[in-house]
């Protein structure tokens, strides 16, 4: 276990003073267990930290953003007799390092690096913007402008769109790329009910997407974008 430990030396009947002796936990029984494969902007990461064949001690955390600086503050939470899970939220994008110890002991193989991808939600931009929103009736066509803004690197995927209505009938839109930051979605919703749409770029959801909700008899966009800024 990690403490100090007194040796007390005695030569021909004579006892010397104490030495102090520190002992270091055992950091090489410390795994770190489901870590997840991608780490997504704006959405908490969670893995374990299992201490249990350490001995006794005190873990700590220290993430460091794209810029090796200081990130945002893990959490920390005993699970058990010194097993832990490390939880935080990546509030940009690019590689964070995250640095264990264990008694002011490094685990070795630190950092751990892991890119964060996916669209920050203060990038997102919807025009027109919720509170100038008129009521859109059945069979009328709307158009909804999504731009990206202020990110430091574009995703390698392309926006993928789909809009259903809650029997499964897949609703005709049209996307036109105006430029790499910047998106039209037409569309046109043929009766009053329940629609999803959801976009994403690859595997990574675009902030407050996928949205459901109830239309009666008129479609009324500006519930609909409430909750995508």
């Amino acid at each position: 276990f990690s403490s100090n430990h007194k040796i007390t030396v005695s030569l021909s009947g004579t006892k010397k003073e104490p030495i102090t002796v520190p002992c270091y936990p055992c950091i090489d029984n410390i795994t770190i267990d489901n870590v997840p494969e991608s780490f997504t902007v704006d959405e908490k990461v969670k893995f374990n930290v299992d201490c249990t064949k350490a001995g006794i001690g005190e873990l700590f955390v220290n993430i460091l953003d794209p810029a090796m600086k200081p990130a945002e503050e893990a959490e920390l939470i005993l699970l058990a007799e010194e097993l832990f899970e490390v939880s935080y939220i990546p509030r940009q994008l690019g590689m964070f390092s995250i640095f264990l110890s264990y008694d002011s002991v490094p685990l070795p193989n630190m950092p751990l690096q892991q890119r964060v991808s996916g669209v920050p939600i203060q990038s997102v931009m919807m025009t027109p913007e919720p509170s100038v929103l008129q009521p859109v009736r059945p069979g009328q066509p709307h158009s909804i402008k999504i731009e990206l803004k202020d990110m430091p690197s574009l995703p390698s995927e392309p926006l993928v769109i789909s809009l259903t209505r809650s029997d499964g009938l897949k609703i005709d839109f049209h996307l036109n790329k105006e430029n790499e930051f910047s998106y039209i979605l037409t569309f046109t919703l043929p009766t009053e009910g329940q629609y999803l749409i959801s976009a994403h770029f690859g595997a990574n959801q675009l902030p407050g997407f996928p949205y459901s909700a109830l239309i009666p008899l008129l479609i009324c966009f500006l519930g609909w974008l409430h909750g995508w800024i």
